[in-house]
């Protein structure tokens, strides 16, 4: 009779746990086509302030110069310092036609 029992309770524990995996896997596949289908609410938003348009304007030069950095490490090593020092100074005037335009 126990062992009649036991397995009548595996049986539903295997059945409870293939539900919860089925139901994780289909909500996680549901959550993924979501994102990779809508922009994430912030993109959207429009920049207001002007803290908010002076914030939005350091981070777009910081990571033009992170990108440019980036394109350096594939050139020939003769070539990187160059282009280091090309990205280096793109950026300092990309900060000071922000200083200009904010009054910063």
């Amino acid at each position: 009779m126990k062992i009649v029992n036991l397995t009548r309770s595996m049986s539903y524990l295997s059945i409870a746990l293939g539900m919860l995996v089925c139901g994780t896997y289909a909500h996680a596949q549901s959550t993924v086509k979501t994102m990779m289908t809508q922009d994430p609410a912030r993109w959207t938003q429009e920049d207001v302030t002007p803290a908010q348009k002076l914030s939005t304007a350091r981070k777009e030069a910081v990571n033009a110069q992170q990108q440019s950095l980036d394109d350096c490490r594939s050139l020939p090593s003769a070539r990187t310092a160059e282009c280091r020092a090309e990205a280096h100074k793109n950026y300092q005037n990309d900060m000071a036609d922000i200083r200009n335009r904010f009054g910063v």
